[in-house]
């Protein structure tokens, strides 16, 4: 149950970061979007959402290897 938690809880968080990601590319001005293209800001909002979620994943098994490498078992631990 703890693997389904941290899992979803990984997913929520990152998917909340991939909308506010479009949203600052939005005012930022380099997407041009129509009033009513949901669909299409649903896309950006999901790449945005895969594109930290890689990054999640690079920086979180770079710290387990690192944790490792100095000799703490693992960084779920804490």
């Amino acid at each position: 149950m703890y693997q389904f938690n941290k899992l979803l809880l990984t997913l929520l968080t990152i998917g909340g970061v991939g909308f506010i990601n479009y949203i600052v590319t939005d005012q930022l001005g380099t997407t041009q979007l129509y009033k009513d293209a949901n669909q299409i800001r649903l896309g950006y909002c999901l790449v945005w959402s895969l594109i930290d979620y890689v990054i999640y994943l690079i920086c979180y098994n770079g710290l387990n290897l690192l944790f490792r490498l100095i000799g703490f078992k693992s960084l779920s631990q804490y």
